[in-house]
């Protein structure tokens, strides 16, 4: 019993010694706070925070930029401030930490909340997103309460790119991080509750430092990258009151889908319709999941 203690006593003293190499440690300790600093935001965007609170309309600003109809884009975060987070995240990873997927479409990235950066994260959420999203989105981003904040990392040895999707927000913030790369356009379609849901309608090219802001419920996805690396800053932000909501069934499909906007994800048709547009079958079946489009909603039923 006495050579038991012994041992605990001394199997303790070891623990306790190295317990700090179990411990991750930052290097950027002002990204553990509880406040997103102004310093670190792009002075055009500081600008547009400024002209949004004085009840200038969107349109009327000129940094703030509509890519398409409910698709918009602005300078955002500083190039100093890109890198930073983009290193702090990198010395996460090497860290030996466990980090679970992001999503459940991205196998590379890392969840911000669960890094220690929530409390960051809902800084820049009532800073930046509430109060453009408000205004850009007055129906559905009124009222933002919540998130989801993660990291997505795409380059030719890990994912290339990123199936058409919608996501599981209200409203999406995505904020291209670094680094050097080519290729891997966000590609959009149309709402998943609109007739044209399928149907290609813009092609966004990252840029570091600038954000893109949609609803979560537009289809988009990512092309292959084609040289270098891309990392980016998801929020998936919620509104728990228009969650509550009954939503629509959404309009029956008004025409054929575009092959850019196909999913094999999610699509049930995917093989008929790649057969259709390019004359062959993809060589892999739907996920068992796969819903879309709703039945009855197809074109041409």
């Amino acid at each position: 019993m006495k050579c038991f203690l012994i041992i605990l006593c001394l199997l303790l003293l070891i623990f306790c010694c190295n317990w700090e190499s179990f411990v991750y440690k930052p290097r950027e300790l002002d990204l553990y706070n509880s406040e997103f600093l102004g310093e670190w935001l792009d002075p055009r965007c500081l600008k547009i925070l400024k002209q949004i609170g004085k009840g200038v309309s969107p349109d009327k600003i000129k940094d703030l930029r509509k890519e398409g109809e409910g698709v918009y884009s602005y300078p955002c975060v500083r190039i100093e401030f890109a890198n930073k987070l983009l290193e702090e995240v990198k010395n996460y990873e090497a860290s030996g930490e466990e980090i679970r997927r992001p999503n459940s479409m991205n196998n590379y990235g890392v969840i911000l909340n669960e890094m220690g950066m929530k409390e960051l994260m809902n800084s820049l959420q009532d800073k930046v997103i509430k109060p453009l999203a408000k205004v850009l989105f007055p129906e559905i981003g009124n009222g933002l309460s919540g998130h989801h904040t993660f990291t997505v990392r795409y380059n030719a040895g890990e994912d290339r790119s990123l199936d058409m999707h919608t996501d599981d927000s209200d409203v999406t913030f995505n904020l291209c991080l670094g680094e050097n790369f080519k290729g891997c356009k966000l590609q959009f379609c149309g709402d998943i509750s609109k007739h044209d849901h399928r149907h290609h309608s813009l092609t966004y090219f990252h840029e570091v430092g600038r954000a893109i802001m949609h609803l979560g419920s537009r289809r988009h996805g990512a092309d292959d990258i084609e040289e270098g690396t891309r990392t980016n800053l998801v929020m998936w932000s919620y509104n728990p009151e228009y969650r509550k909501k009954p939503k629509p069934s959404g309009e029956k499909e008004s025409g054929p889908p575009d092959l850019l906007c196909l999913s094999w994800t999610h699509d049930r048709d995917f093989n008929s319709q790649m057969e259709r547009l390019t004359g062959k079958k993809d060589s892999r079946e739907p996920p068992a999941k796969a819903w879309c489009p709703k039945r009855g909603h197809e074109f041409g039923t």
